[in-house]
């Protein structure tokens, strides 16, 4: 499920459907609390990498609750 939320943020940010499931399914993962992760990829072609999803899961569900560019996977990003 992707939030209303992150469905804006994608439109502000020019990330596609695609995007969001190649990030999901190729890209780069790292846990940001307790069922909560931060899911990142760099993309040929865009100056504003890297692009990163804030995820978690909801009992059976991936959620997908916002979309960042220009992302830096920090040590406090943890």
């Amino acid at each position: 499920m992707i939030t209303k939320h992150a469905r804006q943020r994608m439109k502000e940010r020019d990330i596609t459907d695609d995007q969001v499931l190649e990030i999901l399914t190729a890209g780069d993962l790292k846990q940001n609390g307790e069922s909560k992760y931060w899911a990142y990829k760099k993309f040929h072609g865009r100056s504003d990498n890297l692009v990163c999803l804030a995820v978690k899961i909801e009992g059976q569900e991936l959620v997908v609750i916002t979309t960042l560019v220009n992302w830096m996977p920090h040590e406090n990003h943890i």
